[in-house]
């Protein structure tokens, strides 16, 4: 509601205003961070604010395609998915996920900072930037495609990955609390939901491919970056702290299945 007030009254073009609207939301969500001394309440914003830029789009646009219902669509669904996985692992606002409370301690006084442009503005802008492309697809709509029909069945695949790898690990955690996970998809791959978040975001790029120009593939190369070169190497470095995992890693894929790697 308050990203809605603040871009309806911003004077500027509308990619702008979103940008803007954005840019604000999170810097309050960062003010209640501090007044919780809790990063983690930035959590849930990752997971609504793609589907609301969406739709504040099509309110400002004059002309819709078909295509249109299908991103909003995988939108929502990706949205339920990502917010229901948070709210099942959320313990209050006293817990911190361990990754801030490891910045915090190898940060100090600084952390504030860390936390602002980290923890709330990268990932608002990296979301931003993954949602570029389909700004296009709503403003600038062309009819449907064999293509984009392949695109959408990408994002429902991709949230399909994720969701069983939801299940999968959440019904692991309650039989076998503390042991790492070597069933199901994560059998086959060491990080199944992440490779769900990578085929989305590729997946919203290529449905929105005959309006966006070419440049706003630096969303979804931002999103692989971010979960690549970020998210999994922290992750992989927590996880080496238990049992059986140094085998785990050798026998098993970090992404791509059928490879089997050390990396």
């Amino acid at each position: 509601m308050v990203t809605y007030l603040v871009m309806q009254f911003l004077n500027t073009s509308l990619l702008l205003k979103t940008l803007l609207g954005d840019i604000f939301c999170t810097s309050i969500i960062f003010i209640f961070s501090r007044i919780f001394k809790n990063s983690s309440v930035y959590d849930p914003y990752w997971s609504v604010i793609p589907f609301f830029l969406a739709l504040f789009w099509i309110q400002n646009s004059t002309s819709h395609s078909t295509t249109i219902y299908w991103l909003l669509a995988g939108l929502l669904l990706w949205g339920i998915r990502l917010t229901f996985n948070w709210i099942s692992g959320w313990k209050g606002l006293h817990v911190q996920d361990w990754r801030y409370r490891q910045l915090q301690d190898k940060t100090g006084k600084y952390y504030w900072l860390v936390s602002f442009l980290g923890i709330h503005m990268f990932p608002t802008l990296i979301v931003f930037l993954g949602c570029l492309p389909t700004y296009f697809l709503i403003t600038k709509p062309t009819p449907a495609t064999s293509w984009q029909y392949i695109s959408f069945i990408v994002i429902l695949i991709a949230i399909i990955i994720e969701m069983i790898a939801d299940i999968q690990m959440h019904n692991h955690r309650k039989k076998n609390n503390g042991k790492l996970i070597k069933t199901g998809l994560w059998l086959y791959l060491r990080h199944p939901n992440y490779l769900g978040e990578i085929l989305f975001w590729m997946g919203l790029f290529l449905l929105s491919f005959a309006s966006a120009p070419l440049w706003t593939i630096v969303g979804p190369a931002g999103m692989i970056f971010l979960f690549y070169f970020i998210s999994i190497p922290m992750m992989e470095k927590r996880l080496k702290e238990r049992e059986g995992y140094s085998e785990y890693h050798k026998e098993v894929s970090r992404l791509l299945p059928w490879h089997r790697s050390k990396n």
